[in-house]
């Protein structure tokens, strides 16, 4: 079996001294070891730093959605909390081009009230709200069939049955979000 010598260093005193340490033996290192050492580090911190602002990212999206979630949630509960007489439906003339003025089917954009404003580490959180009035039907894809107010005749229009449709828009970048939340109120 060869042998290498290898000059070692006493750590008192400093003196030299000659040893015979086989060439295989596990304290020794080669240089090809090395190398691979610094591949597979590097590799990890690369395969990291590429990672985390991806993660950071997602996270900072779907939190800006629970934002938007919650914010349209409240809307909606405090206009369920309302007698059912005082949730106004949208009038017809919001509803453009859309026929029986079927919020789910507009432009949320078009309707000029705001329902509320939200700044949230530096995201303006803007909601609209669409109130239009449904009544059930069996041959809708939906189940429902909505239909514009008479404001003329309220009562006979109305036939218990409001949809409450909130959209929450916000803008990060030079991409805009949107959030829809929508349900029904009864009288």
């Amino acid at each position: 079996m060869p042998h290498a010598r290898k000059l070692l260093m006493n750590a008192r005193g400093g003196h030299a001294a000659i040893a015979c340490i086989p060439a295989n033996h596990p304290r020794g290192t080669t240089l090809v070891e090395l190398l691979i050492a610094m591949v597979i580090l590097v590799s990890a911190v690369m395969t990291i730093t590429l990672t985390f602002p991806r993660a950071s990212a997602s996270i900072t999206g779907s939190r800006r959605h629970w934002i938007a979630g919650n914010l349209a949630a409240s809307q909606v509960e405090m206009l369920k909390q309302q007698p059912y007489a005082y949730i106004r439906p949208n009038p017809a003339s919001d509803f453009g081009m859309v026929a029986d003025c079927d919020c789910a089917a507009m432009d949320m954009a078009a309707i000029p009230t705001t329902g509320a404003v939200m700044v949230e580490s530096g995201i303006t959180y803007t909601s609209k709200i669409c109130i239009n009035l449904v009544d059930r039907d069996p041959t809708a894809s939906t189940g429902w069939r909505s239909f514009c107010p008479d404001p003329t005749d309220m009562v006979g229009t109305d036939k218990g049955l409001k949809n409450i449709y909130v959209q929450v828009r916000w803008a990060s970048g030079n991409k805009t979000y949107v959030k829809n939340v929508e349900t029904t109120a009864a009288r």
